[in-house]
């Protein structure tokens, strides 16, 4: 049994091929033997200094990094989308104070924006936050602060130290609803039939706090469209501070 150890360096040199020797003589054979020996070599060059894997190399980029990423580990690139606009649709039984609108009718304009695909080295930043297993897999607040940090910091997906973590400022809070049964406030009807009862909603919140810059407000739009996975037991909202360069466009500028 073998076992695979990381140690342990990948074959540097192909094993050649040759011809028979009753063709050693024939400079035509040689030369294509010797060719075809140093395509051969050329690939395995390429593939000890390309691990496809390990998507935080220079050497994959661009399409080779959206190949690898969508192939190796099921994620695609993910896109900004901006100027989105969420109008508000109405109609049918119930959905709605009664006469408000047309039985079956739904109103409202709703413009789903621009989508602009994200850098390369916003792309690895997005992939270290969907695979990176070193929090753990249980959600705590130093496994948020960590993966924010080091979406924000880790250029081109790489780990950061622990240092950052004190620029990520948490709050939580918790916000309060009523939601009725048929016929209450919003349905057909003031109140249930009889009695005006409600059923308590509560949200508990993480508010996360950061300085306005292209990394945050990238991440504030990639956790908002949901190309950013988060616990279902977290509802997390970004918010960040101070304003940004004029000429920083989402969407079209990229990290440095």
């Amino acid at each position: 049994m073998i076992e695979e150890s990381f140690t342990t360096q990948p074959l540097a040199q192909i094993i050649p091929s040759y011809c028979y020797f009753q063709y050693a003589d024939d400079v035509s054979v040689q030369a294509f033997v010797s060719s075809y020996n140093s395509i051969t070599q050329s690939y395995l060059d390429w593939f000890i200094n390309t691990p496809l894997s390990v998507y935080t190399s220079p050497a994959i980029s661009g399409l080779l990094l959206d190949w690898t990423a969508s192939s190796v580990y099921g994620y695609p690139r993910p896109f900004l989308i901006t100027a989105a606009i969420s109008g508000r649709v109405s109609g049918g039984y119930g959905f709605s104070v009664f006469g408000e609108s047309a039985y079956g009718k739904r109103r409202g304009l709703i413009s789903p924006g621009v989508a602009q695909a994200v850098s390369d080295d916003v792309y690895k930043r997005a992939l270290t936050w969907q695979l990176y297993l070193g929090d753990g897999k249980q959600m705590s607040i130093t496994w948020l602060k960590r993966r924010i940090a080091r979406f924000l910091y880790g250029a081109n997906g790489s780990d950061i130290s622990v240092d950052y973590l004190q620029n990520i400022n948490l709050s939580f809070t918790t916000t309060s609803g009523d939601i009725g049964y048929l016929g209450s406030r919003a349905f057909f009807g003031a109140c249930p039939f009889g009695v005006c009862k409600y059923i308590a909603n509560t949200h508990r919140q993480i508010s996360v706090t950061l300085p306005t810059s292209p990394a945050s407000v990238i991440l504030q739009s990639l956790i908002k469209n949901g190309f950013l996975s988060m616990p279902f037991q977290a509802n997390v909202q970004i918010l960040l501070t101070g304003t940004l360069d004029s000429t920083f466009v989402l969407g079209v500028s990229t990290l440095a």
